[in-house]
């Protein structure tokens, strides 16, 4: 999967409207992000999935950049779990 691929897909979800405002979005993201770094696991509602992949990437595209290594990583990993 190329970040192309990630990208296109996160498209499909708005992370402000599943997440209930840009505060929120980046909360859920922040904790589901610290939850799965601390013990691999993701939440059971795909809705938090789709929300934390939408804010992933439209971080990552307002500023302009391509993450990688550990950051890649992760997101890769919540585009598979969300593909899978």
């Amino acid at each position: 999967m190329t970040w192309d691929d990630i990208t296109r897909f996160a498209s499909q979800f708005d992370c402000l409207s599943l997440a209930g405002g840009m505060q929120r979005a980046m909360q859920l993201a922040d904790a589901v992000k610290c939850e799965h770094q601390r013990s691999g696991g993701w939440p059971s509602e795909r809705k938090e999935l789709e929300a934390c992949l939408s804010f992933e990437c439209r971080t990552w595209q307002h500023c302009g950049m391509v993450p990688s290594g550990d950051d890649l990583a992760y997101i890769q990993a919540l585009y598979g779990r969300l593909k899978g």
